[in-house]
């Protein structure tokens, strides 16, 4: 199902499908994420909203923040 989901995502960026689609800030990655994607579940476009505890999210998130900029200093 997810692969269907990605396909969704690129063929929307493909046709241009996200222009009047409101973002919203992610500032901990500084990303922007669409709140709307046709044929895709708003719950996928938003990490957050996949995890049962967010608190936990947040934590996962953080550890892999903190690889990527270990990664990215190197």
């Amino acid at each position: 199902m997810r692969f269907f989901h990605t396909r969704a995502i690129i063929a929307a960026i493909h046709g241009n499908q996200f222009e009047d689609v409101v973002f919203t800030r992610f500032d901990f990655f500084d990303l922007e994420i669409p709140t709307f994607c046709p044929n895709v579940p708003t719950n996928i476009l938003n990490p957050i909203e996949a995890w049962s505890d967010a608190n936990a999210y947040f934590q996962q998130a953080k550890k892999l923040k903190d690889l990527f900029d270990k990664n990215s200093l190197k």
